[in-house]
């Protein structure tokens, strides 16, 4: 049977084709994949290309959106009250101590696993409910935090969950993403459509079934509580087989968002490129207006490695700057320093600059990551005056969503994963 008898067949029972067909098609054979990830969709020199980009046509393994029955109704309300009776309620274990915590890695939950960061909570007292991402080392002057990336794992008879919130700024307009099993909900950010400090969202699910839910947060947001009703629960997922870290300017830590054409921190090319290539954790080390040189001893590439090596990733990837300017300048020295710096990491892949006008900086990026013995991806004037308008964000100058999505396929195809 072809798949379109299969989703006729689905379809005929009530189950949506379209959802359903994305799940199929990102089921097949590692060769169908492989040829999807070939089709050249980077050259927007046809009109016919940029439209199939347009309508957001390109599926592959990692962008495939959760099937129909691991689809939640997504609602939300102005308070952090449970709408639950009986809840039973998780708070992330640096909650509700009495006190101010600071400097937390996460990593000594029961029920619920963090990516790598730094966490924190507030004020202390009564006020200690939420727990945040602390500022990255260097980090101030971009107020680059580390995203709260949560995830859990539902008992079989769950079919409801509540997120708890209470967000710094009344006015964040973000929600985080949501992954269900290994599948985005949503891969660019949803608008909060709740205002105030304290707020949640509830997921309602189709069915009861056991599944693995994961939440990107971002900016502001502050996570207090996943609570599911009463006599349910939820276990802590087993501990990540790959983390890929990335170390980076704002083209790692966002700039604007999926709202705006942008992409936020959890939207850029760093997680879409992680989920390629198969990552169970991300640690996103990324800092606006850094590199290699840029930033000098206050918060260039330099002074994160140590931070990254700590947390011992498998995979270690850097992206080129634009920051450090046009020319080579003092990259070759610098980049020595940054990569005898993580020299324990086994992996480390240096992505070279991107835009165009940058060619100097890319090639003196390529001949110092060679000398040293790791990785080069060449990304050599990959944003150019013929994918402006759709790979460039409105800023000018930072990669769009579709641009994003274009730099982590472009990787994702030139390391040979």
């Amino acid at each position: 049977m072809n798949m379109n008898s299969i989703l006729g067949a689905l379809a005929s029972i009530g189950i949506n084709s379209t959802i359903v067909g994305r799940a199929l098609i990102n089921a097949s054979t590692a060769a169908a994949q492989r040829l999807l990830l070939d089709t050249a969709k980077t050259d927007l020199s046809d009109l016919t290309t940029k439209t199939a980009l347009e309508l957001g046509d390109y599926l592959d393994l990692a962008s495939a959106f959760a099937p129909e029955i691991d689809t939640p109704v997504i609602t939300q309300a102005t308070s952090n009250a449970t709408a639950l009776s009986s809840p039973v309620v998780y708070k992330p274990y640096i909650c509700g101590t009495g006190s101010a915590i600071s400097n937390s890695d996460g990593q000594g939950d029961t029920y619920i696993r963090f990516a790598p960061g730094t966490f924190y909570t507030a004020n202390g007292g009564s006020n200690d409910l939420a727990m945040y991402g602390q500022t990255k080392p260097g980090g101030t002057a971009q107020w680059a935090k580390w995203p709260v990336i949560a995830s859990f794992t539902t008992a079989s008879s769950v079919s409801v969950v509540e997120v708890g919130s209470y967000s710094q700024d009344n006015n964040d307009t973000l929600m985080p993403l949501i992954e269900v099993n290994g599948r985005f909900v949503n891969d660019v950010a949803i608008r909060r459509t709740v205002t105030g400090n304290d707020w949640k969202f509830t997921l309602t699910f189709p069915t009861a079934k056991v599944r693995t839910i994961k939440i990107y947060a971002v900016g502001s947001f502050g996570l207090t509580a996943i609570r599911v009703p009463t006599g349910q629960s939820i276990s802590k997922p087993s501990a990540p087989t790959k983390t890929i870290a990335f170390i980076g300017d704002s083209f790692v830590n966002g700039a604007g968002s999926g709202l705006d054409a942008g992409a936020g921190i959890t939207e850029t090319f760093a997680v879409r490129l992680a989920r390629l290539m198969g990552a169970d954790s991300v640690l996103l080390a990324g800092i606006g207006g850094t590199g290699f040189t840029a930033g000098s001893t206050t918060n260039n590439y330099l002074t994160r490695a140590s931070y990254v090596v700590g947390k011992a990733p498998n995979i270690l990837i850097v992206n080129g700057s634009i920051n450090d300017g046009v020319g080579a300048g003092t990259l070759a020295a610098d980049i020595a320093d940054f990569l005898a710096a993580v020299s324990t990491i086994t992996r480390v892949i240096v992505v070279g600059t991107m835009a165009t006008g940058y060619e100097s900086n890319h090639d003196a990026v390529k001949t110092a990551t060679e000398l040293a013995g790791r990785e080069f991806v060449d990304m050599r004037s990959f944003l150019k005056s013929g994918n402006y308008g759709i790979y460039r964000y409105s800023d000018n100058t930072h990669p769009s969503t579709q641009g994003h999505r274009a730099i982590a396929r472009a990787i994702f195809r030139k390391i040979g994963f």
